[in-house]
């Protein structure tokens, strides 16, 4: 899925968060750019505090043409 900037992350927490609920075993994978991590970087504490099953990527092969 592409988003705006800043979109990402917090939908990926979301995502995670009801999925936790579904299937507690379960993984929420996420594939970001290195600028749109910066803008919500601090999301990270709170998947790291709720104990969420993720998997984070970033990428800095992302450009614009």
């Amino acid at each position: 899925m592409w988003f705006s900037i800043g979109h990402m992350l917090p939908a990926a927490l979301g995502a995670a968060n009801a999925q936790q609920e579904q299937d507690p075993h379960s993984r929420t994978i996420l594939i970001d750019g290195d600028g749109n991590i910066q803008v919500t970087v601090q999301e990270i504490s709170t998947i790291i505090r709720q104990r969420l099953n993720m998997t984070i990527f970033i990428s800095t092969a992302f450009t614009i043409i």
